[in-house]
């Protein structure tokens, strides 16, 4: 049994960070805590044959704090079979050695060029072919391929066609696009469409991808193969529309089961919760996770109210002595007081002079009900001379 995960990012977060002791701070640990609890899936259901493999972007700094290597290591060596990808995060550079990972080799196969795996899978002998493809800069369809031939080579010397028919899954650390991607990050470099991914895994005879890279959890299903972004296990910010922030998937790959059977496991740990004020049920909001983050968007004229709310649930969380809320953020939507501004400023452009626009545009700018317009537009027009 084969488990992966994606994107930890190991570090000493800055923000909502708590007190330090011993070189880490709180959500550090929660952050530790959650890779821990990965270990002990993958020991649970692995056994003395369990694999671990971490698919790139292990700690979110090239240089973290010796405190945090220390603390990885002690526990990724509860563990006898792990794999560890380089992703982008933890490079330096494309020197060997010049990352994060390169003080973790105690205790791990650190991934630092494409290579094979082979690993068992059963108590019959059976073994699976892990092709494994740490993160390279450039555009992705212009190393993959190369990268691949090179794991058909490494997996035992002999052409792709007479390479044996075990199941077969590729850990590559790059984000897979499909229709749903917003445009900024489809084909971006570090990215590859599923529509080319499939084609790779066609030729390569590839049963399954697991990616790490982009934090969102999303999964294709084809004919003959499964590719799967597993998505971040220790999400580190508030999610845009792309992704998926609120979760941490464990991906558990069965081999011997059938060469596509994927179980995915959401671990504990810290969580990030975004919504809208005007959309969230008050009474009964249930922030999971330890620590949760919780921001809320509100209009301006709402502001207030749920600035209020999100203090009395930082504080009731203490009280009942569930406090897993690590931090809370208000962000005031200025949309409203943006379309008066706009509608402003239109007015001002049809006056036929200097006098009409000033007056139109004091009419029609954002103001609160306890201005008043009069005497603003009086006091400009003494400004003006």
């Amino acid at each position: 049994m084969i488990t992966f995960v994606a994107d930890v990012h190991v570090d000493n977060f800055a923000k909502w960070g708590g007190p330090m002791s011993a070189g880490l701070n709180d959500r550090a640990r929660a952050v530790l805590m959650t890779l821990e609890h990965a270990v002990a899936v993958s020991l649970a259901n692995g056994g003395a044959d369990a694999v671990l493999v971490i698919l790139g972007d292990l700690f979110n700094r090239a240089r973290p704090e010796p405190s945090l290597i220390y603390a990885v290591q002690l526990i990724l060596d509860q563990h006898p079979n792990v794999l560890i990808l380089v992703g982008n995060h933890d490079q330096e550079s494309t020197a060997y050695g010049h990352h994060a990972c390169a003080p973790l080799t105690p205790v791990a196969d650190v991934i630092e060029e494409p290579t094979v795996r082979r690993v068992r899978v059963s108590f019959d002998e059976d073994d699976a072919a892990l092709w494994l493809v740490p993160f390279q800069p450039g555009p992705i369809l212009e190393w993959l391929p190369q990268a691949l031939e090179a794991c058909a080579v490494r997996a035992s010397g002999l052409p792709m066609e007479r390479l044996p028919m075990t199941p077969r899954a590729l850990c590559i650390h790059a984000g897979i696009s499909d229709s749903g991607t917003p445009y900024y990050l489809d084909e971006t470099a570090g990215s590859i469409n599923v529509d080319a991914l499939r084609k790779l895994m066609v030729e390569f005879e590839i049963d399954c991808v697991f990616a790490g890279d982009w934090h969102r959890h999303q999964r294709w299903d084809f004919p003959k193969g499964v590719a799967m972004q597993v998505g971040a296990l220790a999400p580190n910010r508030f999610p845009p529309n792309y992704e998926h922030g609120d979760r941490g998937p464990l991906a558990i790959w069965r081999p011997d089961v059938g060469p596509t059977e994927i179980e995915v496991q959401d671990a504990p740990g810290p969580r990030f919760h975004k919504a809208r004020w005007s959309s969230i049920d008050k009474e009964t909001l249930i922030v999971s996770g330890s620590p949760a983050y919780v921001k809320l968007t509100a209009r301006s004229d709402q502001a207030d109210e749920a600035r209020e709310w999100l203090d009395a649930l930082k504080v009731n969380s203490g009280l009942t002595g569930n406090s897993n809320i690590g931090g809370v953020e208000l962000e005031v939507d200025r949309g409203i007081e943006r379309a008066k501004a706009r509608t402003a400023s239109f007015e001002a452009r049809q006056a036929n002079s200097l006098d009409e626009a000033l007056a139109r545009y004091v009419q029609a700018m954002p103001l609160t009900d306890e201005v008043e317009r009069d005497a603003v537009l009086a006091h400009v027009r003494r400004l003006m001379g």
